[in-house]
């Protein structure tokens, strides 16, 4: 897996065990290159922050003086004479050598000890780490949807009993805040049982993520009862349109939502001259989620989406809004509703499992930054991390 620019590079310049290379290219850039002509080596090795080499490659003071960005150097079954251990010392690179650590650990080959080796050296510095979770104060994070009060309790009372953090919340910053793209459940329950922190998972740039839009299966009402509780609503018309309509104000985005029924009837909901759209839409799902069962849903069928819930009345559509747009809501401390936004992002952390005992404890912000940094180490290092690029369903969510 790469891990983007920002990740520390790892030059490998001998053949070594796979099991070595495999490890490193879990937390590192790295480059396999054998045989590398001395001036070659000279060239490229300012772009790197640890290189590993064993009984062929030689390192002279004139090549270390090039590793400007140089932190450690490994050394595969004692090649020391091919160092020049005064020039490195000189400019405070760590050399580790696989045969004096092996001493302690007899069980992994040479490369395996120094890949190990080289993660504790690169990623105690890194405290921007890979995963990008930090301990964070919950004053300064801020949902841009609503919450589900049921949802909140289910999970606080889960989290009271199991004490652990499994799912970090994904936020993005903006104007000086946390901007939770998805867990608002997550965070309005740590702080409603009183925690002062909370650990999340940051979105460094709105190019990192996808948004798109979750439709509301409305279910278990009765299309006439739905159809009447809408259409009081105070501050919003209601207009039967065609298929074709209403596919045309959706790419437009006019419009506040759509509704697609059982009888195949379609329906523009706006906001009615002068009423403020965001108060507007929110007062319109309020109305069916209190009033029937919603699930969330990509499927804008109807009768697709009947086969799966016998009970369906209708589907709510709503429009895509731009990634800028959700946090600025965020922050003017107003919301969306519930359960329209879908963030989709590459690279969530699941399962982290931290002790929540902890996380709740008086302990300062920055030794549980530390706490949260030596776990996710530790994790990493033991070889507990999986990367799965192909979509995967969670069964005890």
């Amino acid at each position: 897996m790469r891990l983007g620019k920002s990740c520390p590079r790892v030059l490998i310049c001998d053949p070594i065990d796979d099991s070595g290379i495999k490890i490193m290219a879990k937390h590192f850039n790295v480059d396999v290159k054998p045989d590398l002509k001395q001036r070659d080596l000279k060239n490229i090795i300012g772009d790197y922050q640890a290189v590993v080499v064993g009984q062929t490659t030689r390192l002279t003071a004139e090549i270390i003086d090039r590793a400007e960005r140089l932190i450690t150097i490994g050394l595969i079954e004692n090649a020391r004479d091919n160092i020049d251990l005064n020039a490195a010392r000189a400019k405070g690179i760590l050399t580790i050598n696989s045969c004096e650590c092996r001493a302690q650990n007899n069980e992994d080959s040479p490369s395996e000890i120094i890949a190990r080796q080289i993660f504790e050296i690169l990623w105690k510095p890194n405290l921007e780490n890979p995963l990008s979770l930090k301990v964070v104060p919950l004053s300064n994070v801020f949902r841009h949807e609503e919450i589900d009060r049921r949802r909140v309790k289910r999970l606080a009372d889960k989290l009271k009993a199991d004490h652990i953090f499994k799912n970090p919340p994904i936020v993005m910053e903006a104007s000086g805040r946390f901007v939770v793209l998805d867990g608002a459940t997550r965070t309005t329950a740590f702080r409603e049982l009183g925690y002062q922190h909370t650990i999340v998972q940051v979105v460094p740039d709105k190019n990192d993520c996808v948004l798109d839009t979750w439709f509301h299966a409305v279910r278990k009402i009765d299309l006439k009862v739905l159809i009447k509780l809408l259409s009081k609503i105070p501050g919003i018309i209601m207009e039967e349109r065609s298929r074709e309509e209403i596919k045309e104000h959706m790419s437009e985005r006019s419009g506040l939502c759509w509704l697609l029924t059982v009888d195949d009837t379609c329906y523009q909901i706006k906001p009615a001259p002068g009423a403020d759209p965001l108060k507007a839409l929110n007062k319109v799902t309020k109305v069916y989620i209190d009033k029937s069962y919603v699930s969330r849903t990509i499927i804008s069928n109807v009768p697709k989406l009947k086969e799966k819930f016998q009970d369906l009345t209708a589907i709510v559509m709503f429009p895509k809004y731009p990634v800028d747009t959700v946090l600025k809501i965020a922050c003017t401390n107003q919301v969306l509703p519930a359960g329209i936004t879908r963030f989709i992002i590459p690279g969530r952390v699941m399962h982290l499992n931290a002790d929540l005992d902890y996380l709740k404890s008086d302990a300062p912000l920055d030794e549980k930054n530390t706490w949260l940094d030596k776990l996710v180490m530790e994790k990493m290092a033991g070889d507990m991390v999986r990367y799965y690029e192909e979509p995967i369903y969670l069964m005890d969510e």
